[in-house]
């Protein structure tokens, strides 16, 4: 099984003023293709800002991500921008869902902004849509659907377009336990489709449902040391 995407001693640094905040501190990890992985740990401890390097939204302030192979870390933002649309798809804990669409048109805007072609987005966004169980909702607005229901949606427009990687960043963390439950249910179902996903949570029984969890602290994979 080869890596989709692989950090080796990542480091981010955030400058406050001028007091540097180290949000990572020498970070190595690598993601299998096809892996369930879910990135824990307490509040501050640098889930999101790993996630969001592995995920080609941020560079590396040291070190480097490779992505199927390639040294992403050093790519310029358009090319950055291509490799998110083509090949990631992202679920956050709000839903930026459009309220003046409906929830197909929330979903076929992603496709646009992804490059797939006119006659294919419907299809493909129906086909996601009925993927996590809302195919009766097509043409219903955000705001009358329910907060799993919109989740839901959520998880549509991320899958719709099939990508490489999916990135969820604490997606039941505005749920209620029976709407968390249900999202889980369809993450681990697309796991077994053969989705890779990586997944920052809170939540230890969610953490539980993924192939592997790796716990961070203070900016290291717990137990790890920083790296000079």
């Amino acid at each position: 099984m080869s890596s989709m995407v692989e950090g080796t001693d990542l480091w981010k640094i955030y400058k406050l003023d001028e007091v540097e905040v180290p949000a990572l501190r020498g970070v190595t990890l690598a993601l299998d293709r096809g892996d369930f992985m879910a990135l824990t740990g307490p509040s501050g401890c640098g889930k999101s800002t790993l996630l969001h390097l592995l995920g080609c939204l941020d560079k590396p302030t040291r070190g480097n991500v490779r992505f199927e192979g390639q040294d992403v870390s050093r790519l310029g933002d358009r090319k950055l921008t291509q490799i998110r649309a083509e090949a990631v798809g992202f679920i956050f804990q709000t839903f930026h869902l459009l309220p003046a669409l409906t929830v197909r048109d929330n979903v076929v805007l992603q496709l646009r902004l992804a490059g797939i072609g006119r006659s294919e987005r419907s299809r493909m966004a129906e086909e996601a849509l009925g993927t996590v169980g809302l195919e009766h909702r097509l043409r219903h607005r955000p705001q009358q659907l329910s907060g799993g229901e919109r989740q839901r949606v959520a998880i549509a427009r991320a899958i719709a377009k099939k990508p490489k990687l999916l990135l969820a960043d604490e997606p039941t963390g505005n749920l209620d336990s029976k709407m968390g439950a249900e999202v889980a249910e369809i993450l681990k179902r697309l796991h077994r489709d053969g989705q890779t996903i990586l997944m920052v949570t809170h939540d230890p029984g969610l953490a539980s449902q993924a192939a592997s969890v790796v716990k961070l602290r203070d900016g290291l994979i717990d137990g790890a040391k920083p790296s000079p």
